[in-house]
């Protein structure tokens, strides 16, 4: 997802930039303007406005809280700085410390250009600590008008630490930080936005993006969620928190989320594809296929949506479907790594092993970066042709890249399918590859036995693979159940005597979480 800067809409549509002044300068904001000021200037009559300014100040005096600050803010807004200047010097005769008198100096030395000046007071004013949040916001704003970034940004977080429940002045900070590229102090500042209106969609969804595009994805989908109860019909939202909950894994969700856009949205054939990859992700293979041949109908060229056919074809078991849409996949591109490796996989299920290998070894050849998938299923691809030694140096260079340890079990399968017993052993009992996977560690006796029940080991043997296996299982207790597929190996155990058998098959059980433990060390004299 792309970060884009959005502008805030203003629930202000009739403040001036007087009654912002005032707003941040009087004790109570606008609450201290007699009523009728406060008409004139929300209907934009600023003579009526000043007039009633200049009575009120007349009669009042001064010594006034109230009056002389707005008389004289008032007297800025029409350009009449020295009259201001005037006012505020008397006004502050009485009340020297008056920081709201002396921020009002700042703004009239501002319109008169005099920059220089305004700077020096600020400055002092920052040295004697500013007391108000709202004193820190409008500091902030007279230092961005004079483009002092840093300073407006350190007087803005001032008064978010003192607790400001301005959003515009958190929302602006956020917006800043934000254009300076710095991501993770804006979210925190947009967070604070959105606690400050929780019924604003448009504060949450900005919070939400960001934190989505920082990889917060928790409170992302926090945010989108309050998102989506103010606004359950907002497609982008849905299509967000969808994404959001395929990154955590929760495919259950991430499926609402896209079933919910294509009831909202039928021609969104984003959401339809993330649909699809739900239901492989679900284990729905044929859910996954009616929903790609969707976006294909839709999108005959979509490339993601073939891919994910072929996988779903694969995992239906309907090879000639799958070899279609993996040949039509590289109809569209001959070059293309992961299009070749899709079909290498369909060939090798075939056991067509050259026609595996040929692609596979393109896939490998043309990948910019390397894949460790692609060198486990090479490698299986030239077991099957019987080149037991390339196959073992490309297993072991997937190894060397971070291929899932499953696919190890497959390496195996293929060599014990071919009776290559004695290259199983060496490879089951290689210790780099038990540090390598824990899972490994447990599942390589299972497979030492098997061989060597196979070779004709005498029983001390096999007690040894037993022995290791139980080891490795108690020390490694959380690889329980091993999600791997252990039916070519329950398979080929048939093949052995009944006794060889059921050690194997308990052996499976146990990693499985079908069998326990305790009775399999009982029954074994482990």
């Amino acid at each position: 997802m792309t970060w884009k800067m959005i502008e805030m809409d203003d629930d202000q549509g009739h403040a001036t930039p007087v009654l912002m002044t005032l707003s941040a300068l009087l004790p109570d904001g606008v609450k201290d303007l007699p009523a009728a000021l406060h008409q004139a200037l929300e209907r934009d009559d600023y003579s009526t406005a000043l007039s009633i300014a200049n009575k009120a100040y007349a009669s009042k005096g001064a010594e006034d809280p109230v009056a002389p600050l707005t008389y004289a803010v008032l007297l800025v807004g029409r350009g009449l700085v020295s009259e201001a200047m005037g006012v505020l010097r008397r006004a502050l005769s009485f009340r020297a410390q008056d920081i709201s008198l002396q921020l009002a100096q700042v703004e009239a030395l501002m319109v008169d250009s005099n920059y220089e000046a305004a700077l020096a007071l600020m400055e002092g004013l920052r040295a004697v600590n500013v007391a108000e949040p709202r004193h820190w916001g409008f500091l902030g704003d007279m230092y961005l008008d004079l483009g002092r970034t840093d300073d407006a940004i350190e007087c803005y977080e001032r008064a978010t630490d003192m607790g400001s429940m301005n959003l515009e002045l958190v929302f602006r900070l956020g917006q800043i930080l934000l254009e300076r590229g710095d991501m993770e102090r804006a979210a925190r500042h947009f967070e604070h936005a959105a606690r400050l209106v929780p019924d604003n969609v448009f504060v949450w969804e900005t919070t939400a993006d960001l934190l989505f595009e920082l990889g917060e994805v928790e409170k992302a989908i926090y945010a989108y969620t309050r998102v989506l109860k103010l606004d359950s019909r907002n497609v982008r939202a849905w299509e967000n928190i969808g994404m959001a909950y395929q990154e955590v894994e929760d495919f259950g969700k991430a499926q609402e989320a896209f079933e919910r856009i294509v009831a909202l949205s039928p021609d969104d054939t984003y959401a339809m594809l993330q649909l699809a990859h739900g239901h492989m992700a679900l284990g729905y293979p044929e859910e996954a296929l009616q929903a790609y041949r969707k976006v294909l109908r839709e999108e005959p060229t979509n490339t993601d949506a073939l891919r994910g056919a072929v996988a779903a074809a694969f995992e239906l078991g309907d090879m000639i479907e799958a070899e279609k849409l993996a040949q039509e996949t590289l109809a569209r591109d001959a070059q293309d790594p992961e299009g070749l490796y899709s079909l290498g996989i369909v060939m090798l299920a075939l056991r067509r092993g050259q026609e595996a290998f040929d692609v596979l070894s393109q896939a490998v050849e043309l990948s910019e970066e390397d894949n460790p998938d692609y060198f486990a299923a090479l490698s299986f691809s030239e077991v099957i042709l019987q080149h037991f030694s390339e196959a073992a140096d490309h297993i072991y260079t997937a190894v060397e890249l971070g291929v899932d340890a499953s696919s190890l079990l497959v390496y195996v399968e293929e060599l014990l399918k071919r009776g290559k017993y004695a290259e199983v052993l060496e490879f089951t009992q290689d210790r780099v590859l038990h540090i390598y996977d824990a899972t490994w560690a447990v599942v390589s006796p299972i497979l030492s036995c098997l061989a060597s029940a196979f070779e004709g080991a005498p029983e001390e043997a096999q007690k040894t693979y037993l022995e290791n296996f139980v080891t490795q299982f108690v020390t490694e207790p959380q690889v329980v159940p091993v999600m791997w597929d252990f039916e070519e190996i329950e398979r080929l155990a048939m093949r052995l005597p009944a006794e060889q058998k059921k050690v194997i098959l308990m052996m499976i059980g146990v990693v499985e979480g079908r069998k326990d433990i305790e009775n399999f060390v009982s029954k074994y004299n482990l």
